[in-house]
């Protein structure tokens, strides 16, 4: 059985008071820590007012996925709002059955 899992790319702009992250691809347990990694040194280096997360691009996210934006949310703490914009419907559905909503500021995801 061939692994058609697509690869991660993640992309930082900042315009001087928001950074934002793109993620497309698949986020699963192999490539969680590579996000909650970039999320941190995202904090470290601009100290940012806001971080979006634009999942548009994402084809997969699984459990650990979502688990990595919630402790990427925790360390950015409660002075940085993180806002998860144009997630599709599968990331949405991780993001609500797993719990992550309320810790998350959703644009799109008021519904499964």
């Amino acid at each position: 059985m061939q692994d058609r899992a697509q690869p991660l790319r993640v992309e930082v702009t900042w315009n001087g008071v928001t950074a934002t992250v793109t993620l497309t691809g698949d986020l699963d347990a192999t490539r969680a820590p590579r996000v909650t990694e970039c999320l941190m040194k995202v904090a470290e280096i601009y100290a940012p007012g806001a971080v979006v997360l634009d999942l548009r691009g994402l084809l997969f996210v699984d459990v650990a996925g979502g688990r990595a934006l919630v402790l990427a949310r925790k360390a950015l703490g409660a002075h940085c709002p993180v806002i998860v914009r144009w997630p599709p419907s599968s990331s949405c559905k991780v993001i609500l059955l797993g719990g992550f909503m309320g810790q998350l500021v959703s644009r799109t995801c008021e519904r499964v």
